[in-house]
């Protein structure tokens, strides 16, 4: 599992119940270079039975390196 997948099961163990809703998706630039960006608002319950919400904006780029794989 890499440090990704860790870190997302790990967010999953202390806030079980997390939703992910996504507000927006923008991807830009060429395809071999291409920039996306996500924005989303998250909703979860804590421990004592409270709720919290979160927003965040993930920017990533893609990037082509011209190599095949098989």
């Amino acid at each position: 599992m890499n440090s990704t997948a860790q870190w997302y099961a790990r967010l999953a163990r202390l806030l079980p119940g997390l939703k992910f809703d996504i507000d927006a998706i923008a991807v830009t630039s060429w395809p071999w270079r291409t920039v996306a960006t996500v924005t989303w608002k998250d909703r979860f319950a804590l421990p004592d039975g409270s709720t919290g919400p979160n927003q965040g904006v993930h920017e990533f780029e893609l990037r082509w390196v011209g190599k095949i794989f098989s």
